[in-house]
């Protein structure tokens, strides 16, 4: 009896707990054409402490370059230091990542691509500081048949309330494209 009282606990439990508290979390994606390639900069950002996120990215592009971490001189009193990290980063003629930029602690960040996906997992997070990153790849070439036509997201997020793990899907915002100024 008193396992099944455990696990109908679990079982109900978990969502019930979920409404008491939950730190939010989501994705924002905003595009950029320069020359030839396609920017992505990618933001994870989160309002409260959380045990760990994974989520996938399929952008229209082939993908040739990924970094992300968090920028060392977040809390600065410079507040593009989040740009300077992606811009400093890009040879937009060979649409490929380059050195320099702010350095990025990667602490428990695992990045990688595969054709148009860009698949990141994230360790704890405690706080609300954001997770920044790009990927660059060429405009108009997809590893896929028929190329998306737009950013496609799936992702979760985990926190522990009271002893109990609860899982959460990332929400997901597309900002859009936008052309570099030449």
């Amino acid at each position: 009896m008193a396992v099944v009282a455990f696990l109908l606990g679990a079982v109900i439990g978990q969502p019930l707990l979920s409404l008491i508290s939950s730190p939010k979390a989501e994705v924002g994606v905003q595009g950029l054409q320069m020359n030839y390639c396609m920017v992505y900069y990618v933001i994870f950002g989160h309002q409260g402490s959380i045990d760990s996120a994974n989520f996938s990215v399929r952008f229209p592009s082939k993908l040739n370059g990924v970094k992300a971490g968090i920028a060392e001189n977040v809390g600065g009193s410079d507040p593009e230091h989040e740009m300077r990290m992606v811009i400093g980063d890009l040879d937009s003629n060979a649409c490929a990542m380059m050195s320099g930029g702010n350095a990025l602690d990667t602490t428990g960040v695992t990045t990688s691509i595969v054709g148009n996906t860009l698949f990141e997992r994230i360790g704890a997070l405690s706080g609300n500081i954001p997770m920044s990153g790009m990927v660059i790849g060429p405009f108009n070439e997809s590893a896929m048949t028929p190329a998306p036509t737009k950013p496609d997201f799936t992702g979760e997020y985990t926190y522990d309330l009271f002893g109990v793990t609860i899982r959460r899907p990332i929400k997901f915002k597309d900002l859009g494209v936008s052309k570099a100024k030449q």
